[in-house]
Formats: C-alpha cells, sequence, structure tokens
C-alpha cells in the first residue's frame, strides 16, 4: 500500500504552522504529517476520517513521537488544521475526498497487477516469487508517470525560442553558447524582464557600428550580471564613451599619415616617403 506524497508538502503553509505549535523545524513536521497519513490509511476501513478514541501512548506511535508528546502533538495538528475538532471528534482534514482518490488508485493497480498476470499465464507460486519485482516495476511505472507529469510548461524549445528573441535584438553578438547557458539559468521573470528591455538596449547602441561597440557587454556576461535591472542612462553613459572613443580614433588616424610629396619624373606607385 502506497500513500502519494506531494513535492509542495514541505512548503506547505499547514506544515509551517505545524513546526511554529510544536517548535520544531520542519523536517519534523513533514514527518508527522506522513506518519499520520500512512496509519490512517492502514487502519482506517472508511473514508469518514474519523479517529477512534485513542489514548497517549497510542497517539505517540501513530505521530512517531516520544512517550508523553503524542497528545500534544494531536493539540498541534488541530491548531494547524491538520486535523478537526467536531463535536468531540477528531477527524483528518480533507481526509474523505484523498482517501476515495488514493483507493481508487489502489484499485487500479491492483486490477492491472492481475490483467498482468493473467496475460503472462502466471501461475500461484511464481506470482509469490514475482511479487516483489512485479510491485517495484509498478512503482517505477508511476514515478516516471509523476515526472512526465510534473514537467513545467515552459519546454525547452520554448526556452530557446524566447533566447533567439533576445539575442537577436541584443547589440553586440558574441559568445552565444554561453548566453544560451546563462539564459536557460534565468527564472520566467527574469527572462521576460530581459526581453523587454532589450529594445531600449538596441536603440540606444544603433548609431554605433558593430565593430567599434567596445564598451557593450558580451552577451553572456550582460545575463550573468542581471543587467536587466540596470538604470537605461548607464547603457547611454557606455554607448557615448564607444561613440567618442570611435570618432578620436577616426580623427587620429587622419592626423597620423601625411602623402608624401610627389614630384614630376617620379614613377607611380613608386613613390618614396620623405
Amino acid at each position: 500500500m502506497y500513500v502519494p506524497i506531494q513535492t509542495t508538502l514541505r512548503g506547505h503553509f499547514k506544515t509551517d504552522d505545524l513546526a511554529d505549535a510544536l517548535d520544531c523545524d520542519t523536517a519534523r513536521a513533514v514527518g508527522i504529517r506522513v506518519m499520520l497519513w500512512t496509519w490512517a490509511m492502514d487502519q482506517l476501513e472508511d473514508t469518514s476520517g474519523v479517529l477512534p478514541e485513542m489514548g497517549e501512548r497510542t497517539w505517540s506511535k501513530i505521530f512517531g513521537v516520544d512517550p508523553g508528546h503524542g497528545i500534544v502533538t494531536r493539540d498541534s495538528c488541530v491548531t494547524a488544521g491538520i486535523i478537526d475538532l467536531e463535536k468531540g471528534s477528531y477527524i483528518i482534514h480533507g481526509w474523505t475526498e484523498v482517501a476515495e482518490k488514493i483507493r481508487k488508485k489502489q484499485k487500479q493497480a491492483a486490477a492491472r497487477q492481475r490483467k498482468h498476470r493473467q496475460k503472462g499465464g502466471v501461475t500461484r507460486d511464481s506470482r509469490s516469487r514475482n511479487a516483489s519485482v512485479t510491485g517495484d516495476r509498478i512503482g517505477k511505472d508511476k514515478i516516471r508517470e509523476d515526472r512526465k507529469d510534473s514537467k513545467p510548461a515552459s519546454s525547452s524549445a520554448g526556452v530557446e525560442e524566447s533566447f533567439q528573441n533576445w539575442y537577436s535584438q541584443y547589440p553586440r553578438k558574441s559568445g552565444p553558447k554561453k548566453a544560451l547557458a546563462a539564459w536557460r539559468k534565468m527564472s520566467q521573470a527574469e527572462r521576460a524582464k530581459a526581453l523587454e528591455v532589450v529594445p531600449i538596449l538596441a536603440e540606444i547602441w544603433a548609431p554605433i557600428p558593430a565593430k567599434k561597440r567596445t564598451y557593450c557587454k558580451y552577451a553572456a556576461t550582460w545575463l550573468n550580471q542581471g543587467c536587466w535591472e540596470d538604470d537605461p542612462e548607464e547603457w547611454r553613459a557606455m554607448a557615448s564613451r564607444s561613440q567618442t572613443n570611435q570618432k578620436a580614433d577616426s580623427q587620429q588616424g587622419r592626423n597620423d599619415y601625411s602623402w608624401p610629396e610627389w614630384k614630376p619624373g617620379d614613377p607611380v606607385g613608386m613613390i618614396e616617403e620623405n
């Protein structure tokens, strides 16, 4: 018998409330919740979730806590909303709906096992020998299904497509592989912000030739440093510096070179400099 545990259990607000009520860490609070549910799946025959009258020792065993802490743990579960107290009865919160789903899945798993055995012509003796193997296989199949269902909505293709959209507008084309690696590490909100501001960045650098954009950061550097949060005035200052250097280099080139004097009789292409 198995009980599915959601990945959100460790960060659920009821887990936090239970940890606060018991003054314990999150790991202990998660363990108490799991102990309660696994015990209930094994012991409660109906789906009402009503817990029988029990003493301190039994409560301690249910929660897996030291003797003398069972009732305190039960009351803390009530405070956190994990157990409801109605007319003197303790009821596991939300048990009816969840327990029905779990038992339904358990019946479906048992039916698949029976169908598999019948299809393969498995005998009673071989069933007993292969029971653990079959159970392990079903468990692994369940894990694969859960992983498949839990894949993020934004696929790898979607991430690369959004990167190409951003990179096509970024003013300095360099190191696309490193930039893509940085893009994959970013959250969806960070990618959205980078896509939002890149047209502004491209417009600022547009007047400067691509080869002269020396003060424009490499694409991967810009992403790794979170430069989408920078003030656009900083980008304008960098672009201005590149533009100033470009003009200075151009003027220096004109000043440094002087044409040699040509005299009548000098052969064309063989003029000597003074």
